[in-house]
């Protein structure tokens, strides 16, 4: 069985994850090196605590957060299903992937209305459906992060085309 069908308790019971390992959110880091990043990350929260082997746990006000170093569209699309079906209830993406389309430059931040699967993976994880986020989550965000960045840094694309557009938020 493709592990992408499995339940969350089997997709539990596989892995080995605790029920009070269980997360309500994942920050999945895209870079190459995990070490040197988990060691930041617990230089900021000392009780960290691995999961599994791309994830550590961090605790913050009493929610279980789980940091997952990616390398890759398809690494990334895995780790954040895997997320998802055991609970996660927000996703965020960090990394320096702005560096590295036309248009961008590195700092800039996505929100995205849409998220359109064009690889194998990613296909079969979303059933080649496009991924809609809440919309009043990625409004909130995009609100709260045009109060703290130029405007220019600040992109907002709904995944149509694979083309990325700007507009004021």
């Amino acid at each position: 069985m493709p592990y992408f069908d499995a339940t969350p308790t089997a997709l539990q019971h596989m892995f080995g994850i605790a029920d009070t390992d269980l997360p309500d959110a994942a920050i999945i880091v895209g870079q190459w090196g995990q070490g040197p990043y988990f060691k930041h990350v617990r230089s900021i929260w000392p009780d960290a605590r691995d999961i599994e082997e791309h994830s550590i746990l961090i605790d913050v006000a009493g929610r279980r957060i789980w940091v997952s170093v990616v390398f890759g569209a398809p690494m990334a699309a895995t780790v954040a299903h895997f997320a998802v079906k055991l609970g996660a209830r927000a996703l965020m993406q960090i990394g320096s992937m702005g560096g590295l389309a036309r248009g961008w430059n590195v700092g800039d931040v996505l929100v995205p209305l849409a998220v359109v699967c064009r690889d194998g993976v990613s296909q079969q994880l979303s059933r080649n459906k496009p991924i809609e986020p809440s919309s009043d989550l990625s409004s909130h965000l995009a609100a709260e992060l045009a109060d703290r960045l130029p405007a220019s840094a600040v992109q907002v694309d709904d995944g149509e085309d694979c083309q990325l557009r700007t507009r004021s938020c």
